[in-house]
């Protein structure tokens, strides 16, 4: 009778040792297959051996120069990009100096700005400009770098602004000289042009017989324009005329050799 109550008690404990340790190893799986969800679903750390839980690989930028990689066994790293790179698409990268110029390099004829733009993110610039009347201090990239060089102007061109350009001048011309017979006197009639390309300031017009001369104030004159001025003399005037735009020659103009009419036989 003893020995029946042992073996049934000895066939329990193992009976319920089969059962527990089903539970267990159903439970350990369980716990396992969890395990590979979280890590699979974006976790970081893994409480088993990797061929229990596994990561997706990745590489991705925390922002402009910090990088953060996950290897499969969810091990993860952050670091920042050495000076002179930044972050793209989840890769430290060298990010050069961009030196840029307006003029497209040695062009005289244009005022240019050069601009740089360092990765550390500072900028310079430098603006082409005039040294006197006819050279220019030429910006340009020189690589990255900023070069300059001294330019002489084209003959029959100035600096203005940065830039070589066609001199901008008035030019008065005498186009035309008439004479009118009034019974009190002979009036000379003038017609001053301005054939330059800038406005031509108040000027003095002076026409002289051989006996006497006058003066005369020539209000300003805008590009293509023109003014007439007349002057009158004595009926008993005879002989020549002389008639000169711009006296004493006072506006800087592009020429000066049409600002003359002579006739010496004009008054008759």
């Amino acid at each position: 009778m003893e020995k029946k109550i042992l073996f049934i008690t000895i066939a329990s404990i193992f009976v319920l040792a089969l059962v527990v340790g089903a539970f267990s190893f159903k439970s350990a799986n369980a716990v396992r297959s969890a395990n590979i969800m979280d890590r699979r679903s974006g976790g970081f750390m893994c409480r088993f051996s990797p061929d229990f839980c596994t990561c997706n690989p990745s590489r991705v930028c925390v922002d402009s120069n910090t990088v953060r990689t996950t290897t499969q066994q969810c091990v993860v790293n952050t670091y920042d990009c050495a000076a002179g790179q930044l972050c793209q698409a989840g890769n430290c990268v060298q990010v050069n100096d961009i030196c840029t110029d307006s003029d497209n390099g040695l062009n005289p004829n244009v005022t240019g700005i050069v601009t740089i733009n360092y990765t550390n993110g500072t900028n310079i610039a430098g603006s082409d400009s005039c040294i006197g009347s006819n050279q220019v201090l030429e910006y340009y990239c020189s690589g990255n770098n900023l070069g300059t060089v001294i330019i002489n102007c084209p003959m029959g061109k100035v600096c203005s602004n940065g830039a070589c350009i066609e001199p901008i001048f008035s030019d008065l011309r005498i186009s035309n000289v008439w004479l009118v017979n009034y019974p009190n006197n002979k009036s000379v009639f003038v017609n001053v042009t301005n054939i330059g390309n800038a406005n031509a300031p108040a000027s003095t017009l002076a026409v002289n017989s051989s006996t006497i001369g006058f003066t005369r104030s020539v209000p300003s004159i805008l590009v293509g324009g023109s003014r007439i001025v007349s002057v009158g003399f004595s009926p008993s005037t005879t002989g020549l005329v002389f008639v000169m735009a711009d006296y004493p020659m006072a506006i800087m103009e592009s020429n000066e050799n049409n600002n003359i009419y002579f006739n010496s036989t004009f008054f008759g």
